[in-house]
């Protein structure tokens, strides 16, 4: 017997995020750089060498944590899962699913888990979400970027 099974798996791609995190990573470095080559301390209450170098440090490690941050939702047949890395983990089985409905939230700037109007929203991409409603009252709220295969495969699952 063939499982049927839906997964979307979203980073954060969105080209003005990384400008901007890239940006402001490389003007640290630049300032770092200009007080270590020249010796001259930059403003008007400057950071020390060793300062600089956790700070250059400590957002190249955030840079690159934050690369990895992810959603990643797995549906079949036997088991719903979601997981927004590193903070949320999410199982329950298809059998405690009641019903669904996908949201279009528009143009907006949709990204990471915040709290909504429709509870914790889970999202890294995509203007649509769908909500997941379960037996027990409990919802979940999943941003997508394939909002029409999402809803197909939820229609076949539980017809």
């Amino acid at each position: 017997m063939s499982k049927n099974t839906y997964v979307e798996k979203q980073y954060f791609t969105q080209w003005w995020l990384w400008l901007l995190l890239g940006g402001i990573y490389c003007g640290i470095i630049a300032l770092a750089m200009y007080q270590w080559i020249t010796g001259e301390q930059v403003g008007d209450k400057p950071a020390s060498d060793v300062e600089l170098i956790i700070l250059v440090c400590f957002f190249g490690l955030f840079i690159g944590i934050f690369s990895r941050f992810h959603l990643f939702v797995r549906m079949d047949d036997d088991q719903l899962y979601f997981r927004f890395w590193p903070f949320v983990r999410r199982t329950k089985p298809t059998s405690e699913l009641m019903g669904y409905e996908m949201i279009d939230r528009g143009v907006v700037v949709n990204q990471g888990i915040k709290l909504s109007q429709y509870g914790w929203v889970y999202s890294i991409k995509g203007g649509w979400m769908i909500r997941l409603k379960f037996k027990d009252g409990t919802t979940w709220n999943l941003g997508t970027s394939k909002p029409k295969e999402l809803e197909n495969f939820l229609a076949k699952m539980l017809r």
